[in-house]
């Protein structure tokens, strides 16, 4: 690397790779006093253009003639003229606009565009100027400056592009950006202003294009510029809700990609269950256990085992709750063990009656026949030659499969079957542990050693499933990363010992799949992860109970600990709602302190909560699709909308949506032919141009008929929720659209109305153009052991610069370790 200017010309973004949620990013401005400004460097790609596109929103304090707006130079800028009139210099054209609505203390979107040789000024949207005759924008170094006169005010987003902007989705204007906006590549710079923990004024076009070698981040002046809220501007500039739905089911068999989640910065997960005996329970448990003197080991012995759950011998094991191994057919209990000291009697797995009649254990038999013991119901089945202490063993102990006598419990170990000794089991019963569905669970209890990767299965595995656990391959959904329904529906806990402040975490459970989803959005800042509650048959009848009312509020409000609120999605209620807003009243007077809390109403009959509740709710999602073919209509949403509004629900608890789903498959005849599918199955082909009007639209899938919600109408909903600054707009669901990648993509579309600014979290970053910034970046007379330069950041902290590359800086901190910080 040559010392200076190739480092100099990388751009850095130092990002915190852990979660900064919160519901919604606060949209902040620029705000500006006299002599204030931000210094966005020299902009080279601007040289010599003919085609250009220069945006911002600006509300001026006081209309002060000469108050500089931006400028690049004499080669452009945007001033305040007289009264209710804005001056241009821009390609060697001087002119000005006047209009009577340009006031003070109002919000106004400019735009410039430029087109070879023709320049067009528009307000509000509008086309309000035409100037011809006007040169390409000069090649000048002259710095890109916002604010730097007399100018009072506030700006904000502030969009330079190198080409005319499509008129498309109505220029971006009344939207913030994401990095999926059509013309990403004719951006030059982008400025938000919200990151206001950030020291300088983030430009988001090389996070947006992460391999962009350029940045134009802003120096704020040392006065008279700062970031500031934005509460005025909810009419033009809304930042709103853009939900997105999913489900245990679809979790596991779809491996959502991360970009579908950061379109949405409500995440609601389908996952709770309520019973028609009052309480609510996880759909997948999460089984956690509690450990007793035992401790967490990152290595042990040999690499390939990290993250190991150490044991010390009596009264030392982890405890797992009732619900942990409760077989009804098949069943597999799986682990790595390492016996550190052979104590006969010691459990590897425990859950049995305390006189032993009934259940299940695996535990050390006699060392000198390296045995093992399974009971099963009181009967023991011995297993010998099997391990010894001083090393790692995979174990996994399993009935057969088809057999009868007693030999039918099998112990796999490392490659090897084994059977039970006929000669010493003392039972020609069934192996099929029972009566033990009320004790609770055992891992290495009394055991002095070691365990890892500990798996429990409702079913029973076969040698090949478990010879491919044993080499690491174990199922685990996640982005990109689909199980298939049939194999998370037998799972039952996985303890890994990877975290080393709960050892007993369960990866197999409903709180880590809510992390693993939480995942996607490291690193960014401005969403919410809601949790919702599924219906049962006759819940009307069981919520008219008072007492189940108080057990259905207690467990929800236990289980809403790691979400960021809940959501009743309570379907198919006619008539006004009075338990419901019993139910409501019992869960609010329980609920932790900030946590939201909605409710989900299908369209049809779905507007009878009762109205002197109405405002206690944080909002109501209305379900405006579903396996009617109308339903999938524009007029349908906004009838829906209407009959909310004239109920009583106020716009800002009205969070209306769209579907990914189509209505029920339809015969020829008209008749009911199949259920809904997604929009993403096949309906729709490289040939597929959606509706340019937004009308219904059909397509054909297996012979059937299929009705939906096109990309353009789905626009057009997410615009009447921005225009009519509703709560937001949410769909069903995420894994049935296609992912932001493809141009038909859903929920892409409503982004380009309502933006989910799902930002990610920049607490600083490395300016690479010249500034009059007084901290050093990078000094050539001090050099690091590689003999390179040492770089610093605008905080003055070194950066080891051979470990910045692609956005990742290494900082070196007081105890000799490193911190990787990174944009994801």
């Amino acid at each position: 690397m040559k010392p200076l200017f190739k480092f100099s010309l990388l751009f850095v973004l130092a990002v915190l790779s852990f979660n900064k949620s919160m519901a919604q990013v606060e949209n902040y401005s620029l705000r500006l006093s006299s002599g204030g400004s931000v210094d966005c460097g020299p902009m080279p790609e601007l040289n010599g253009l003919k085609n250009y596109t220069i945006q911002l929103w600006f509300c001026a304090d006081a209309w002060t003639n000469g108050a500089t707006l931006l400028s690049r130079g004499d080669d452009f800028s945007i001033r305040l003229g007289a009264e209710s009139t804005l001056d241009f210099s821009i390609g060697g054209q001087n002119f000005s606009v006047k209009r009577t609505a340009l006031t003070t203390g109002k919000w106004f979107p400019l735009m410039v565009i430029g087109k070879s040789g023709r320049l067009s000024i528009y307000l509000n949207n509008s086309l309000i100027k035409t100037v011809t005759s006007v040169s390409p924008l000069s090649d000048t170094g002259a710095t890109f400056v916002l604010g730097g006169g007399t100018f009072q005010g506030r700006l904000d987003e502030v969009r330079v592009w190198n080409a005319e902007l499509s008129s498309d989705f109505e220029y971006f204007t009344y939207t913030t950006l994401n990095k999926w906006v059509p013309q990403l590549s004719n951006l030059v710079a982008y400025y938000k202003f919200d990151q206001p923990w950030c020291e300088n004024i983030v430009d988001y076009k090389p996070l947006f294009s992460p391999n962009e070698k350029l940045n134009h981040h802003g120096i704020l002046s040392k006065s008279g510029a700062k970031r500031e809220k934005v509460t005025d501007n909810q009419s033009g500039l809304p930042y709103l809700l853009m939900g997105g739905y999913t489900d245990e089911k679809r979790f596991y068999d779809n491996g959502i990609e991360v970009d579908k989640y950061l379109l949405s910065n409500d995440l609601i997960i389908l996952g709770l269950q309520s019973y028609s005996d009052g309480h609510v329970r996880a759909i997948c448990p999460s089984d956690h256990g509690t450990a007793h003197k035992a401790e967490y080991l990152d290595l042990y012995k040999t690499k390939a085992r990290t993250g190991v759950l150490s044991l010390a011998g009596k009264g030392s094991y982890l405890e797992c709750p009732s619900s942990v191994f409760t077989p009804s057919d098949g069943y597999t209990f799986e682990t790595w063990v390492y016996i550190e000291e052979w104590t006969e009697g010691a459990f590897i797995f425990k859950k049995e009656t305390s006189n032993a009649a009934n259940g299940f254990s695996v535990r050390l038999g006699a060392e000198d026949k390296k045995q093992i013991i399974v009971r099963i119901n009181g009967s023991n089945y011995y297993f010998n030659s099997v391990m010894r202490a001083g090393t790692w063993y995979y174990l996994a102990v399993y009935p057969g499969v088809g057999e009868t006598n007693r030999n039918t419990v099998h112990c796999f170990v490392n490659t090897k079957t084994y059977n039970a000794d006929g000669s010493l089991s003392d039972s020609g019963n069934e192996p099929m542990p029972s009566g033990m569905n009320d004790q609770k669970a055992y891992i290495g209890f009394n055991l002095n050693g070691k365990l890892d990767e500990t798996i429990i299965w409702h079913k029973t595995l076969s040698e090949a499933e478990m010879t491919a656990h044993r080499a690491g391959n174990i199922p685990m959904p996640g982005p990109g990363k689909p199980v298939a329904i049939a194999t998370m529906n037998v799972a039952n806990a996985y303890y890994r010992y990877n975290n080393p402040d709960n050892l007993g975490w369960d990866y197999y459970s409903q709180d880590e799949w809510r992390n693993v989803m939480a995942s996607c959005y490291d690193g960014y800042t401005g969403y919410q992860i809601r949790i919702a509650v599924r219906d049962h048959n006759n819940w009307q009848n069981t919520i008219s109970d008072a007492s189940k009312r108080k057990l259905f509020a207690a467990d929800l409000a236990e289980l809403s600990k790691p979400y960021d609120g809940v959501e009743l999605d309570l379907e198919w209620m006619d008539g006004t709602q009075t338990n419901l807003g019993l139910l409501a009243d019992e869960i609010l007077a329980v609920l932790p302190k900030g946590k939201t809390f909605m409710i989900s109403h299908h369209q049809y009959g779905a507007y009878q909560f009762p109205k002197d509740k109405i405002n206690k709710l944080d909002g109501y999602t209305f379900q405006q699709y579903g396996p009617q073919k109308t339903w999938s209509s524009y007029q349908a949403f906004v009838d829906g909308y209407n009959a909310f509004k004239n109920y009583g629900y106020p716009d800002d608890k009205i969070y209306l949506s769209f579907s990914s789903t189509t209505s029920s498959g339809y015969n020829d005849d008209g008749s009911w032919g199949r259920d809904v599918i997604g929009y993403n199955w096949g309906l729709v082909g490289s040939s597929y141009t959606p509706a340019t009007d937004g009308s219904i639209e059909t397509a054909k899938w297996n012979g059937y008929t299929f009705y939906f919600m096109g990309p353009i109408q789905v626009y057009n909903r997410a615009k009447f929720v921005r225009d009519k600054q509703l709560k937001g707009i949410f769909y069903w669901d995420i894994c049935n659209d296609f992912g932001p990648s493809n141009k038909l993509s859903l929920n892409l579309h409503a982004n380009y109305a309502l933006n989910a600014n799902v930002d990610p979290y920049v607490k600083e970053v490395l300016v690479n153009h010249p500034t009059g910034i007084q901290k050093p970046v990078v000094n050539q007379n001090e050099q690091a052991g590689n003999g390179e330069p040492v770089a610093y950041d605008l905080s003055g902290r070194r950066i080891d610069a051979s470990k910045v590359h692609n956005g990742v800086v290494i900082y070196r901190s007081g105890d000799g370790t490193s911190r990787k910080v990174m944009l994801k």
